[in-house]
């Protein structure tokens, strides 16, 4: 009689063994076979496999965005956001369909561990992934002198606005004033406005009369919207506008110029103001619409490329949607 349960817990220990070493078996096959085994399953399954398992997870981010077709991306994509609700910590990535734990890539902007490198050149030849190119921001602040905001930071503020602060970043997070090494004041402003996000970056310096294409050049570069490009000659008659602005303002043809940007909903302002001693006051107010979470395109997408020349959407005055 006292043998009946010890056979029990044997039955029971070998039976679990046997569960395991059928999940040891299945993980131990090759990376091409087990992704084409896993991929016979249907997408919200594929998905409860990535969150239970760490290779499959960086197995089917990797392999899914090589294989799969736009439709099937975008099929993948509206699974995983699905999820999300449920998931604070987790975070879609919209180029491989990847879950994340968007919390340990602080260093990376918050982006999914399939870009391979941080910040990718506008002149990259490397079609596997879209050209992101970051924007700046310099401000002295928490440390740091230059924050770099990327699309998942965007999708990170505005998820909080929408679910919560345990979803994302706080709107504050893009708060920021100070004067950098050039004593040039910076103050940046971030406000969620029918439901879009449109961030505000003021810059301020003060002059030689004659110095302010080379005090917006080395000063004021990083701010520009990316479509604004010196080196690009496709781009480059928009940065002629803005020079040529800046030498008008400078001799007081205008006091007051805004550039839109034909590529994405991205406003340029520009103030000068004459003050004694031959010195000019320069002022650059952007106004840039991140539009809304969920959305492809106009005006969120083109705000990262450099490279798309679509035509701009709509003609608005951003200055008064952020004040609204």
């Amino acid at each position: 009689m006292e043998d009946t349960p010890k056979s029990t817990t044997n039955a029971a220990g070998t039976t679990g063994q046997h569960d395991h070493l059928d999940r040891a078996s299945l993980l131990a096959l090759p990376n091409e076979l087990l992704f084409k085994v896993v991929s016979y399953l249907a997408p919200e399954f594929q998905l409860v496999m990535r969150l239970s398992c760490q290779r499959l997870r960086a197995l089917l981010g990797h392999y899914r965005h090589k294989t799969a077709s736009c439709s099937n991306m975008a099929v993948m994509v509206r699974f995983a956001r699905l999820l999300e609700p449920d998931y604070p910590e987790w975070l879609t990535c919209c180029h491989c369909s990847l879950l994340y734990h968007w919390q340990r890539n602080e260093q990376s902007g918050y982006r999914c561990p399939c870009h391979k490198h941080v910040f990718v050149s506008a002149n990259s030849q490397d079609s596997s992934f879209p050209q992101k190119h970051p924007q700046s921001l310099q401000a002295v602040s928490r440390n740091r002198h230059t924050l770099w905001i990327t699309s998942e930071m965007i999708d990170l503020i505005l998820r909080a606005c929408e679910y919560g602060p345990a979803y994302g970043l706080p709107l504050s997070f893009l708060h920021m004033s100070g004067r950098d090494k050039y004593g040039i004041y910076r103050e940046h402003e971030a406000r969620v406005a029918d439901g879009q996000l449109i961030l505000l970056s003021q810059m301020e310096a003060e002059m030689e009369s004659g110095q302010e294409r080379a005090v917006m050049g080395r000063s004021f570069l990083l701010e520009l919207c990316p479509h604004v490009d010196r080196a690009s000659k496709v781009i480059g008659e928009t940065w002629k506008i803005y020079t040529q602005g800046v030498a008008w303002l400078a001799l007081g043809w205008n006091k007051f110029k805004t550039i839109k940007c034909s590529s994405c909903e991205t406003d340029h302002q520009l103030r000068a103001m004459k003050s004694a001693g031959n010195r000019t006051t320069l002022v650059l107010s952007i106004y840039r619409n991140y539009g809304r979470r969920r959305r492809n395109g106009l005006p969120d997408e083109q705000t990262f490329d450099p490279l798309l020349g679509a035509t701009r959407g709509a003609e608005r005055d951003l200055q008064a949607a952020f004040e609204s």
